[in-house]
């Protein structure tokens, strides 16, 4: 951390105040949409290797209206440091400012399928985010799975995210074939037994009826429309072998208790915006998952609710919740400021206020899992 925030200060060294103002502007930007400090921020890019960071950056500052001058400046700050950060051996190679094609194509990317309604960060630094939050579901609940897999050939798990819970059981089931499915790629390198398919589960599973003996989603009811539940569980169900199993995992509503003003708002805010994208806020689904699986013909096994620690007062699994929590709510501040009209210091001091109310009123998250088995 030391070296980078020397290469900041050299960065920055001689050039007039206004440009130092500027471009720290730029950098603090840039660790926003990271959810990061900017030192942290900086670090991260160093010594992760990522796909196409400033592109992701780059359709981020696109969909917010900037001049385009704005816009220009602030890729060009990032991988002019960058390049410094190569020239010190802090990095094998240098950024480059993406050229206004492949935004535009980048773009066309995230609005290729209209009928995604999902809309929580979609970029490479959401992969730390993501997996703590899988390290702490795999915490509470004792494992990466509820269902009582002997052993399984042909494992899917929709909406796979990074793929991290895909790739710990490729561990677990050493023989298996892994798929993900997912909108984007999973995080590389990929491990033996694992493969990934770039689809939508809302215009179906493009698999055969009957391949695969376990089926896992979890976390989809940030993108599944409500209308769309019932043929998304029929998907599942079809591609289920007789005798398979199917896990689902999803947050409840509201999807945290008890909580403070101040959490209350920002939470209110997210289910405000999933509601006008079409999405459960109500628990017309969450709340119902065993009766989803049910009504599809499905035998119920076990369903178990989940309440985690959100804060340091739940140790380290409270901690890892925090830290989940804190960055989703920070990586959606340019949404909700255009959307609910708030100032980024106002919405920041609802952020830190939201930290200290998960210590005040011991804030867990609602969580439920539903293992169901297919008749033979």
């Amino acid at each position: 951390m030391g070296n980078v925030q020397e290469l900041i200060e050299d960065f920055l060294r001689d050039r007039p105040e206004k440009t130092r103002q500027a471009y720290l502007a730029d950098l603090r930007d840039f660790a926003g949409f990271r959810g990061r400090s900017v030192v942290e921020a900086l670090a991260e890019l160093f010594t992760h290797r990522e796909t196409d960071p400033l592109l992701r950056y780059a359709v981020h500052l696109s969909l917010r209206d900037l001049a385009p001058v704005t816009t220009t400046r602030r890729l060009s700050v990032v991988a002019a440091l960058s390049r410094l950060a190569a020239d010190r051996g802090f990095m094998d190679q240098a950024l480059v400012v993406p050229t206004a094609q492949e935004v535009a194509e980048a773009l066309a990317v995230e609005s290729d399928n209209p009928g995604i309604a999902y809309f929580l960060p979609r970029h490479d630094a959401e992969i730390d985010r993501l997996d703590i939050q899988h390290f702490a579901l795999r915490e509470a609940l004792g494992s990466n799975f509820l269902a009582p897999l002997q052993q399984a050939q042909m494992i899917l798990d929709v909406g796979c995210g990074t793929g991290q819970w895909a790739y710990e059981v490729c561990s677990e089931f050493p023989g298996a074939l892994v798929t993900g499915l997912d909108v984007a790629p999973s995080k590389r390198p990929w491990p033996p037994g694992y493969s990934f398919v770039r689809a939508n589960v809302l215009h179906g599973i493009p698999f055969q009826g009957g391949r695969f003996d376990f089926v896992h989603q979890r976390l989809l009811i940030s993108g599944i429309p409500v209308v769309s539940w019932g043929q998304v569980v029929a998907e599942l169900v079809r591609v289920t072998r007789p005798g398979g199993w199917i896990e689902l995992v999803e947050a409840r509503v509201p999807p945290a208790a008890p909580m403070g003003p101040a959490t209350q708002r920002l939470f209110q805010m997210l289910v405000q915006m999933g509601t006008q994208a079409g999405l459960d806020s109500t628990g017309a689904v969450s709340n119902k998952l065993g009766e989803s699986l049910s009504r599809a013909g499905m035998f119920m096994h076990e369903l178990r609710d989940l309440e985690l620690p959100i804060g340091e007062w739940g140790g380290r699994l409270g901690a890892m919740m925090a830290t989940d929590c804190r960055t989703l709510f920070i990586r959606m501040m340019p949404t909700f400021r255009v959307a609910y009209g708030i100032s980024e210091s106002a919405y920041m001091g609802l952020v830190a206020e939201m930290t200290r109310e998960f210590e005040e009123y011991h804030t867990r998250s609602r969580i439920s899992v539903v293992a169901a088995r297919k008749p033979e």
